[in-house]
């Protein structure tokens, strides 16, 4: 009997110059963790987690500044503790969404 494979959902990050795929539940991870680290989002969460959403130049900013937060804090400060141990978010992607809302505006696909 063969198992069937559950293909992961993915969100892909869009802009003209590039692009990163990212496992949908672990998008939603790291959203919940910019906020944790004071990122005020000017529409619902929920927009961000929707594919055709356009996020600005200004949004990717503060999503990165948010993120800046985050690294400069050790891992064991409050800031941490939802993320890593209540939602198993992936440091490596947390790492590389980082990295790519730095570059500005793009689209959710």
């Amino acid at each position: 009997m063969r198992l069937a494979r559950r293909r992961k959902r993915l969100r892909r990050l869009i802009r003209a110059s590039d692009g990163l795929d990212v496992d949908a539940e672990q998008w939603g991870f790291v959203l919940l963790a910019l906020e944790d680290a004071g990122w005020k989002p000017p529409r619902s969460t929920l927009w961000y987690i929707a594919t055709g959403t356009e996020v600005s130049h200004e949004e990717a900013a503060d999503l990165a500044n948010a993120a800046d937060v985050l690294f400069n804090a050790p891992l064991e400060a409050p800031v941490w503790a939802n993320s890593l141990y209540s939602r198993r978010l992936d440091l490596n992607v947390f790492y590389s969404v980082a990295e790519f809302l730095r570059g500005g505006a793009f689209r959710i696909g």
